[in-house]
């Protein structure tokens, strides 16, 4: 009887079906990947921060997705958004919870707070580069990017995404730096794209929201002065008809007395003429 040698695997032997199999998993994985869209997004509310370990590059994990996409105003998320038209400048150690995020979803875990760039073209042919910190990093699976403008209000930003004022154009100023917005049906909002490395070393800066701190539960906000004025008119009025009412009570009581003492003197007279008219 001949002997039988040991069975020597190969690629050839075995890993066809392997392949083939993995190949599967990976199409299967890549085809319902989750992909988060506007439309399933309705609030965005942020739990405490916790310090976290980031070994991450910066530049290395962000996406260098350059064609311009709408970075909105979006009042429902109480902290920045940061889509595939940012970059991250720098990690701030910081992870946070989201809930809710999608309408199929509670919670969603470890979001990174970074400091996030975005590029943004002006009609004059230059770009400038829009920097906003205390953002969630969610690159890739977000198809837009969303800035909560009283974030950038807070750090004193002047922003007007109100489309029926008629005294400021829709617009995020500070400085000499201006980024004109326009609406996206309902919502508004400015184009911006991923800068290159090349614009961000050359193209000018503008910081749009406080890069050290953001805590939306424990935010404030001191009211402006129109307001203000307004609120404090519209309590002296009203103290003003509380005075009003007692002056105008009293002078209706002069007034009765006053006809009551005319009478009382007037009505002896009467007596006496009537009694003379039966005399006579």
């Amino acid at each position: 009887m001949a002997a039988t040698g040991h069975f020597k695997p190969s690629l050839e032997a075995y890993d066809y079906g392997f392949r083939d199999k993995a190949v599967e998993w990976v199409v299967f994985a890549w085809n319902n990947r989750k992909i988060i869209r506007y439309r399933d997004v309705y609030r965005i509310k942020t739990s405490n921060r916790r310090t976290c370990s980031i070994e991450v590059s910066p530049l290395a994990a962000a996406s260098r997705y350059e064609t311009p996409l709408p970075t909105e105003m979006d009042n429902h998320a109480d902290t920045h958004c940061f889509g595939k038209n940012f970059i991250i400048l720098e990690y701030t150690r910081q992870q946070c919870s989201v809930a809710p995020f999608l309408a199929e979803y509670n919670e969603t875990w470890n979001i990174n707070i970074v400091t996030g760039a975005t590029a943004v073209d002006l009609q004059d042919g230059s770009t400038i580069i829009c920097v906003f910190g205390q953002g969630l990093w969610f690159g890739d699976r977000m198809e837009k990017s969303l800035i909560n403008p009283n974030q950038c209000r807070h750090y004193g930003v002047s922003l007007c995404d109100d489309p029926t004022d008629p005294h400021h154009p829709l617009a995020v100023r500070k400085e000499r730096f201006s980024v004109p917005m326009q609406m996206f049906n309902s919502s508004c909002g400015f184009e911006s794209r991923c800068p290159t490395m090349k614009e961000l070393e050359s193209c000018p800066r503008v910081t749009l929201s406080d890069t050290h701190s953001w805590n939306p539960e424990t935010v404030s906000f001191q009211i402006s002065s129109l307001k203000e004025e307004q609120r404090t008119k519209h309590d002296w009025s009203w103290e003003h008809s509380k005075l009003d009412l007692p002056l105008t009570l009293k002078k209706d009581q002069m007034v009765f007395k006053c006809l009551f003492f005319v009478m009382t003197l007037s009505f002896p007279i009467l007596i006496v003429d009537s009694v003379m008219r039966l005399l006579v």
